[in-house]
């Protein structure tokens, strides 16, 4: 019987003892430990968040969701950005923000210059005089980004196979943002059908180019009043996020929703509600939303 089947099936039925395995896995572990930052992406805007995340790893699918004007987009372009500073080749896919604003809010949060005075008469007398806040910002910004391989696209990215033939043409990347699920093209059956295929397929991906994947997901209007954080069950058009992704991080701005409470404007929570690799909770920051920019929260207790 075992003469007609193929080699590819014979491989896929092979057993191997369990024993061998941890031997190979022991005599492996000093050499991934050592090679660690080529494996693991730090989250370095916030050591706690990191811990919990264990890190963003090759071969992962992790997903960012929220409710509009949550900070989503601004927390997505400062990952990638994140990896690329740590030496890594990354693209931005933007499905609804223009490769322009996408490069306003890198530029506010790299020099911190607010996009309210970026347009502004004081900031075009300063561009032109040297020694002014905006030379000298624009020096720091240039002396980070040095060396930094970080390409963005507009619109391109809504079928599975754009993202597939951009990542092959450029050579492949190290990890790539995707803004956000629920503006891929609809393909011949339901929205909710086009969304789980290309999130199966982006899953496998990051499997086959050993890369790190980070999409981005709306959060269904129904749920609640925005007095707590979503689920990640309410990730909208789709069953599929919370059953593929690796890890999942909802974002929450409870000042957005309660202007009296005790919330500050710039708290932002970040709840890692799953975690193939690690554990899951909460961790705090601060978003400060005219810059673009996040920092971690002294108290992350809550």
């Amino acid at each position: 019987m075992l003469e007609n089947v193929s080699k590819d099936v014979r491989a896929l039925l092979a057993a191997k003892d369990v024993k061998d395995e941890i031997h190979q896995f022991v005599d492996g572990l000093e050499n991934d430990i050592k090679h660690r930052k080529d494996r693991v992406f730090d989250v370095t805007i916030s050591k706690p968040l990191n811990d919990i995340m264990g890190g963003m790893r090759r071969g992962e699918l992790i997903v960012v969701g929220a409710r509009p004007s949550n900070g989503k987009s601004a927390l997505l372009l400062s990952m990638i950005m994140d990896i690329a500073k740590q030496g890594k080749k990354v693209h931005f896919f933007s499905l609804e923000m223009s490769v322009r604003q996408c490069v306003e809010r890198i530029f506010c949060a790299e020099t911190n210059i607010s996009l309210n005075k970026l347009y502004t008469e004081s900031t075009l007398k300063e561009i032109g005089e040297v020694g002014s806040v905006f030379h000298r910002s624009l020096n720091m910004m240039w002396a980070a980004l040095d060396n930094v391989k970080f390409t963005l696209s507009d619109g391109c990215g809504k079928d599975y196979e754009e993202i597939l033939t951009l990542i092959e043409y450029n050579n492949g990347f190290d990890a790539i943002v995707i803004d956000y699920a629920q503006m891929i093209r609809q393909r011949n059956n339901t929205q909710r059908e086009s969304i789980d295929e290309y999130l199966k397929s982006l899953r496998q991906l990051a499997i086959d180019k050993n890369m790190c994947i980070i999409l981005a997901s709306q959060i269904n209007r129904g749920a609640g009043d925005g007095t707590r954080v979503p689920g990640s069950w309410e990730l909208k058009s789709t069953g599929a996020l919370e059953e593929v992704a690796d890890k999942i991080l909802i974002l929450h701005r409870p000042w957005l929703y309660n202007k009296s409470g005790n919330a500050k404007e710039t708290d932002m929570i970040v709840d890692v509600a799953k975690n193939r690799q690690g554990r899951t909770g909460r961790g705090g920051l601060e978003f400060f939303g005219e810059y673009f920019k996040f920092r971690s929260k002294i108290d992350e207790k809550k």
